[in-house]
């Protein structure tokens, strides 16, 4: 089972960063798994410490591996490599205060102000675009305890354990 790391402060950007980092490991443990699991290898400890070794295959190529093992589904798929983009954002974006000016003739007063924490990150097209932080970090949090339902869910079918 993936346990979900203690977070103290929501609203610290340096905290959720360390914290989606290390939600995601726990995710990248299982997909190490699957991917032992799938190809068998003779000496598990080996392959695991050195085929899927970070510094030899990313996690996105990790994810690719897992796209070709016809009993992950597409919709466990897409929940991690969204996570894994999430992710990025929050590991490599850079943080800027953001404001939001609204309009609205029935408020008083009519015009508002907003601010809030944005974090600027690249889509897939190549786009930048900038988030709500809060926004991307609920966003992460809801795919994120997802994922480890569906993964738990696969892993008790495989007859599977981390251990």
């Amino acid at each position: 089972m993936i346990i979900t790391p203690k977070l103290v402060d929501e609203n610290n950007l340096k905290e959720v960063r360390g914290w989606t980092i290390d939600c995601l490991n726990g995710i990248e443990m299982f997909v190490d798994k699957l991917i032992v699991d799938f190809f068998k290898p003779i000496n598990i400890d080996d392959f695991t410490k050195i085929a899927l070794n970070a510094s030899i295959i990313s996690f996105g190529g990790k994810i690719k591996i897992l796209a070709n093992i016809d009993y992950v589904s597409k919709e466990v798929l897409e929940k991690i490599r969204k996570l894994s983009a999430i992710r990025n954002g929050f590991a490599h974006a850079h943080s800027k205060t953001m404001s939001k000016i609204t309009y609205d003739p029935k408020l008083e007063p009519a015009t508002q102000v907003q601010f809030y924490k944005g974090i600027e990150v690249m889509n897939s097209s190549g786009k930048v675009d900038v988030k709500n932080f809060l926004d991307y970090y609920n966003e992460f949090k809801i795919l994120f305890e997802e994922a480890k339902v569906m993964l738990t869910e696969l892993f008790n079918e495989r007859k599977l354990t981390l251990i």
